[in-house]
Formats: structure tokens, C-alpha cells, sequence
């Protein structure tokens, strides 16, 4: 193993000093990369947050979603098709049709 190695990657920290707490599952934007907290992270505290994989993410109802097509986030939380203004999270794993909520999204995906 490289003596530079640290770990996997797959989790990072976080320290939540967003002055609000951190529900499982809600996407959180570190810097310009999006973690799913794994618990729940209280203000003050610290907990996990998945840095890769696939999740079941809110969606803007009015987009229509490719397999495959690029994933962003709005500071709502919410994704969308829309670039603009928006963090890039990865890609589209699976289609998800105009007035759905939810949405697959593959986050951090190297090649989104």
C-alpha cells in the first residue's frame, strides 16, 4: 500500500456548523461536491456523509430527467436538469418523468 494512503474516500467527516440539523439522507454541499449525511448530524457535531454511490434524491417535479444526463443541485436541495446557477452531483441513473419527486441520482460521478 502507497505510504500516502489515508482511506477509501467513500465517507468524509463533516462538521455541521450550518446552524441547523442534518437529516439522514439530506444531500449537503461541501465545497463544490455533494455528501449524503449517513445519520442524522446535529449543528455542533460531526457525523458522515457518503461521498459516492447511488441515491433516491428529491427532484424538481417539472424536469424530465434522462438516464444518463447530467445531475445538479439547487441550494433548495432539490435536483434538477438545470445547470445554471446550480452544483453539478453526478448523473441521472435511472429516467425520472415530469410531476415525480424523486429521483436516482449516482453523486460525485467522475465522469458527469
Amino acid at each position: 500500500m502507497s505510504q500516502t494512503y489515508i482511506r477509501d474516500g467513500r465517507t468524509m467527516p463533516y462538521e455541521n456548523s450550518t446552524g441547523s440539523n442534518i437529516a439522514s439522507g439530506q444531500a449537503v454541499l461541501v465545497g463544490s461536491r455533494v455528501g449524503i449525511a449517513i445519520s442524522d448530524i446535529p449543528d455542533g457535531e460531526s457525523g458522515p456523509l457518503a461521498m459516492t454511490g447511488v441515491h433516491a434524491l428529491p427532484k424538481v417535479s417539472a424536469d424530465d430527467a434522462a438516464q444518463g444526463g447530467k445531475a445538479y443541485m439547487k441550494t433548495t436541495g432539490e435536483i434538477t436538469t438545470t445547470a445554471s446557477g446550480n452544483t453539478l452531483v453526478g448523473f441521472f441513473f435511472a429516467s425520472a418523468a415530469p410531476n415525480e419527486t424523486e429521483c436516482l441520482v449516482a453523486i460525485n460521478a467522475m465522469n458527469a
